[in-house]
């Protein structure tokens, strides 16, 4: 289960910092769309959305979906239904924080679900061979 979701949240790191990067620039973002987008541009800020996702994800989002995952453990019929709520609640607990983030911290924690989910089933069609 660990190394699922450490390869979890190494693909929903990569993802979600790829396609924040792409669609809101630090530049739109801070209300600064004076100079036109290049690549030394782009990097700039992929390595500054990095910086926040990853520790989002890694010391935030990781222990948290590892403890979702203890606790629901034992419910077999409800668990998809549990699991994704919690995750959902837990993404917004960050507005208490930084209010602005909110969006992409709900984005970014049902990513986190859906890649799981993914592997989670990938892993169990594999061991049933």
């Amino acid at each position: 289960m660990i190394k699922r979701k450490l390869v979890t949240s190494l693909l929903t790191f990569f993802i979600s910092t790829l396609i924040i990067t792409l669609f809101v620039p630090i530049d739109i973002l801070l209300g600064e769309n004076n100079e036109p987008r290049d690549f030394f541009n782009f990097f700039d800020d992929f390595i500054i959305y990095s910086i926040y996702i990853g520790a989002g994800i890694f010391l935030y989002g990781l222990p948290l979906s590892i403890v979702i995952e203890k606790i629901l453990k034992k419910s077999k019929e409800a668990r998809f239904f549990f699991t994704f709520a919690l995750h959902l609640l837990l993404g917004i607990i960050p507005f208490f924080l930084l209010w602005f983030f909110t969006l992409f911290s709900i984005m970014i924690s049902v990513l986190f679900f859906i890649v799981d989910e993914i592997l989670r089933t990938i892993n169990s069609k594999s061991f049933k061979k």
